[in-house]
């Protein structure tokens, strides 16, 4: 595969500018405030105030074309604010997330190639194991269930919004999970957004467990399985908020040290 930090590459340099472009249109409700990851936290990006002057007072930096290339070529790692100031989006998401706690429970599905004399078998018996860890760790005990689980997931969700609203989807593997981001082409009011995404999951026979934005299998709680709803409100509580953000596809995870990818 390519490396997408050759800059010097002029089909990858043609590849960035449309990708940039396509970002910005379909994924950009707010454009005057944009998320950066720093560290374990994520805080809109600001100018530098002067020493002692609180850094949360700087004027906020709006997205820019060479935003979208930093993220895009591993520089920086934006997220978007799903709501703009008129409480109006671009797009739902679902958040397909896998425990991290050790104490997930998961079922060890035999490697075939270990197994010469006889075909795979799934062994029943219960294992426990941080399975966000082992999404991308090919030595990890738990690869394969985590990856059948959370591709499974994607596909399922992708049907539902695809037969449902025929709408597009955009699926994209995270460090610890995917996301199955729904664009809506035009704005429309948050409340709809939710709305749909809403139908989505009542179709999947998945339930909510705490608000109505996370929801499980009820089941099997115990999948390690989670899915997150996007956008979690239907607007911001004052002119000075910025709700929630979702994290940019094709960037760098530097927590499980992968870049994100469409499936």
């Amino acid at each position: 595969m390519t490396d997408i930090t050759q800059e010097e590459n002029p089909r990858i340099e043609e590849m960035v500018r449309f990708t940039a472009k396509a970002m910005g249109q379909l994924l950009v409700a707010r454009k005057d405030a944009k998320a950066v990851e720093k560290g374990d936290a994520w805080m809109p990006d600001r100018e530098r105030t002067p020493r002692g002057v609180d850094p949360n007072t700087g004027a906020l930096i709006p997205f820019k074309m060479g935003d979208f290339r930093q993220h895009l070529l591993g520089k920086r790692c934006l997220g978007t604010y799903l709501l703009n100031p008129d409480n109006m989006v671009k797009f739902f998401a679902f958040d397909i997330d896998l425990s991290p706690k050790p104490e997930s429970i998961w079922l060890k599905v035999h490697d075939p190639e270990a197994f010469e004399a006889e075909p795979p078998t799934l062994d029943l018996e219960v294992h426990h194991g941080n399975l966000e860890a082992a999404m991308h760790v090919m030595g990890e005990p738990a690869y394969r269930w985590a990856r059948t689980m959370v591709w499974t997931q994607m596909i399922s969700l992708i049907g539902i919004v695809k037969s449902q609203l025929g709408l597009p989807v955009l699926p994209v593997i995270t460090g610890g999970g995917g996301h199955v981001i729904v664009p809506l082409g035009d704005l429309i009011p948050a409340v709809e957004a939710r709305s749909l995404a809403r139908s989505v999951m009542d179709a999947t026979g998945f339930e909510p467990f705490r608000g109505d934005a996370f929801w499980r299998n009820p089941s099997n709680p115990n999948s390690g399985i989670e899915i997150e709803v996007f956008p979690k409100q239907d607007r911001l509580p004052d002119s000075g908020s910025f709700g929630n953000l979702i994290r940019l596809p094709l960037g760098w995870h530097h927590a499980a040290d992968i870049r994100t990818y469409f499936l």
